[in-house]
């Protein structure tokens, strides 16, 4: 995956990492925390001061925001709080308050996905056989607890075949758990920003081992 292709399809597992999720049962993280639950190669922090993405270094509450460890080499580490989570849970205030009022509750605002050690032209030379994915389109969820979630490639997906590029394919419809894809992935070396009207990230390029295509399209 592209890093626009693969900022979306990470995108959909960030509100697990909110301590309204957690404490509403809706989280993996209710039974995982402090436990693997992807690659050891697996870094998400959220980081307001990375400077592909600065953002604010406060929350709407006007608490200062954290610099936090999410998942740390596949250990789920944390989750956020603003002021009102905090004190329920007795937990430190992260300072992830999002505008009130929401139905949210705190939400990591700046993710960051460490990158790997091989160019994406690696990458792909070093696939035998697979699929490049360029972008993502109606991804929604399909089990939220066990992060599957469902949707379609868009504007150009291609066959690769003995380390080369050779065709385009048909969209592709899938159905894949979030976790299942970073307990078997390798990431580019390089990073690159990437956000739509409701996230923005940081992500380096994705391959991923045993994606679950499950139909494509006529176009």
């Amino acid at each position: 995956m592209e890093p626009a292709a693969f900022g979306e399809f990470f995108s959909c597992i960030t509100g697990h990492f909110s301590a309204q999720s957690v404490d509403e049962g809706s989280s993996f993280l209710c039974d995982s925390l402090d436990r693997k639950c992807a690659g050891s190669n697996v870094t998400i922090w959220d980081d307001y001061a990375h400077p592909l993405a600065p953002g604010m270094p406060f929350d709407f509450e006007g608490a200062p925001t954290q610099r936090i460890a999410l998942v740390k080499d596949g250990v789920a580490a944390a989750f956020v709080t603003d002021s009102y989570w905090a004190a329920k849970l007795a937990k430190p205030n992260t300072g992830h308050a999002l505008p009130a009022p929401n139905t949210f509750g705190p939400m990591p605002r700046n993710t960051v996905i460490e990158p790997g050690t091989k160019s994406v032209e690696q990458l792909i030379a070093e696939t035998e056989r697979g699929l490049l994915v360029t972008r993502f389109w109606y991804l929604r969820p399909v089990d939220e607890r066990r992060t599957i979630i469902t949707g379609m490639t868009r504007d150009g997906t291609f066959m690769i075949e003995d380390g080369q590029l050779t065709h385009g394919v048909h969209n592709l419809r899938f159905n894949q758990s979030v976790l299942e894809a970073l307990s078997a992935c390798e990431f580019s070396n390089t990073q690159h920003r990437t956000a739509s009207y409701h996230y923005s990230t940081v992500v380096p390029a994705v391959k991923i081992e045993r994606f679950n295509f499950s139909s494509e399209t006529d176009f």
